[in-house]
């Protein structure tokens, strides 16, 4: 029996669960019917008034949607509202949408008017007004329809949550959830367990989730959720709040080599709980050669891959996307990133040729000497160094020498600014050189008039490698992750100095003192790169 605390029960709590299983015109499902009616009675057994559904046509779904709002405007402002659905799910362009029964889909064109589009059933429950909205989708199985258009993606994408509203995700944005084996998926099962329990927070329920499914499917499924709720919310009830729930430790000092199983296990689940790039990034380096490691990595690259996204889409431009497949060319937003360049290029009546990033019209003159004209040169402190006599500098539209060229920096070239450098160790960087702006490999180029005191060759400086916007490298008091973070440095961070690395047990790369405009600390070598060379500090 479960006993709801007396702060639960003087709130309305009403649900609306959906099951899609029978499809008459695609691929049917076995379980979300049964995962309808395994959640629908956990919620009633937490006092939740349940409106439950299975095998729901468009017409009967958006109804039941309907009066589901209606009900939660009739409770009064004091309501949680919970919304389940189970079944196809797709995402077209960035737009999700839930697909039901009847549904007839041959091309993109008709996913709109024969699915229900998720944005807008969040819509009509967040104007419904309730204090709390939780919205649960079990709907990342295959896109059974993916041959109509392949702009209509695997997986969902991620939606913001309105505050006072948590979404819940059933895997990872663009992944693939399982159906599972038996009567219910891995999630819906997990879920209907873990809710009843008292003393748990909504978030702490879903971290719960997460931790169970992964350990499931073997790490192939990671559920995922957004979290806009203002105050602490309990489904079971409080229970007893005199006790401090349970907490995993992360250890400061691992062992050496994979370190202690028992940490590195405790470690992993800490990082599951938090579910973000620096705790996935910190077990790596702690320990970097665990039997988790290669789940952490393909975790890192999937959150990488959707927070870079979200910058991208948000600027929606060619060059933006152009930048998003150059670093994850196989990404989960790969194909309608080409399609959005396709369409730009048509909206514009643009040549499909990669952009030239010139500034203006190249000079006819070719003076090796720093020119002062209209483009502002000189645009910083680097020159040429290692290019002979006869030969030039060439820049290109692209981070590599596969890019056409568009200009050129004679070998004796000065005052060439480096602003921005691909985000993998590349070492190639957006660069300006009189009135050409594009990419050009840092192995030429260096500092000018930098060296130590005894006239040697130009210090080393180093830049930041392996971050996705908006992740930055952090800057530690001491070296090691149990130290306090005191600054950070931006993905693109260069001219970082670098100097005193040293062997910290546990990590397989040296911990460096760095300096960054000006300020000053510990990073982990790992993510730094000779701006010259590529190579790490030493």
């Amino acid at each position: 029996m479960i006993l709801v605390s007396s702060v639960a029960q003087a709130e309305t709590r009403i649900a609306l669960i959906i099951g899609n299983s029978d499809y008459a015109h695609t691929q049917k499902l076995d379980n979300p019917a049964n995962d309808a009616n395994l959640l629908a009675a956990s919620l009633q057994r937490i006092g939740f008034q349940v409106d439950s559904h299975t095998d729901l046509e468009q017409k009967k779904l958006r109804r039941a949607v309907a009066s589901f709002a209606r009900k939660i405007t009739d409770a009064g402002p004091d309501t949680m509202a919970f919304f389940f659905y189970a079944g196809h799910g797709l995402q077209v362009n960035g737009t999700n949408f839930l697909i039901p029964v009847d549904a007839q889909i041959e091309a993109e064109a008709d996913v709109p008017v024969e699915g229900v589009s998720a944005n807008d059933i969040f819509h009509t429950l967040r104007a419904a007004g309730a204090k709390v909205n939780v919205i649960v989708l079990d709907a990342c199985r295959n896109n059974p329809f993916k041959a109509a258009s392949r702009s209509m993606s695997r997986g969902l994408a991620r939606m913001v949550a309105p505050a006072g509203s948590i979404i819940s995700y059933a895997t990872a944005p663009g992944r693939v959830a399982a159906d599972g084996d038996g009567a219910n998926s891995p999630f819906s099962a997990a879920l209907a367990n873990v809710i009843v329990k008292p003393g748990l927070t909504i978030e702490q329920v879903f971290k719960q989730v997460r931790i169970a499914v992964h350990e499931q499917t073997n790490g192939e499924q990671l559920p995922t959720e957004e979290s806009q709720l203002l105050r602490d919310v309990y489904f079971a009830g409080q229970g007893d709040q005199t006790q401090d729930p349970p907490k995993i430790v992360v250890p400061v000092t691992p062992d050496p080599g994979t370190g202690n199983k028992d940490d590195a296990q405790l470690a992993f689940f800490k990082a599951l709980e938090l579910n973000t790039l620096e705790a996935y990034e910190d077990f790596l380096n702690n320990f970097p050669s665990h039997k988790r490691a290669s789940q952490v990595r393909e975790i890192i690259k999937s959150m990488s891959d959707e927070q870079m996204w979200l910058r991208i889409k948000k600027a929606d431009t060619i060059a933006a996307y152009r930048q998003y497949l150059i670093a994850f060319s196989a990404g989960i937003y790969a194909s309608e990133a080409s399609e959005r360049i396709q369409r730009l290029q048509q909206q514009a009546r643009l040549d499909p040729q990669p952009d030239t990033p010139k500034i203006e019209d190249p000079p006819k003159a070719r003076d090796p000497q720093v020119q002062t004209g209209t483009c502002g040169a000189p645009h910083g402190q680097y020159r040429v160094r290692g290019v002979s006599s006869n030969d030039v500098l060439n820049i290109r539209s692209g981070p590599g020498s596969k890019f056409p060229i568009v200009g050129d920096i004679p070998p004796n070239g000065r005052g060439v600014g480096v602003e921005d450098c691909a985000t993998n160790n590349s070492n190639w960087c957006i660069v300006r050189y009189n009135c050409y702006r594009g990419w050009a490999s840092m192995r030429y180029l260096t500092q000018s008039g930098g060296g130590s005191s005894g006239g040697g060759s130009a210090a080393r400086l180093y830049r930041v490698i392996d971050h996705i916007p908006p992740d930055m490298l952090n800057v530690r008091a001491g070296p090691g992750t149990g130290n306090h973070i005191t600054s950070r440095i931006p993905h693109n961070g260069i001219n970082v100095q670098v100097a005193n690395c040293r062997k910290v047990s546990g990590y397989r790369y040296k911990w460096c003192v760095v300096t960054y405009q000006g300020r000053r600390g510990w990073a982990y070598a790992r993510y730094l790169a000779d701006m010259a060379t590529g190579a790490r500090p030493r």
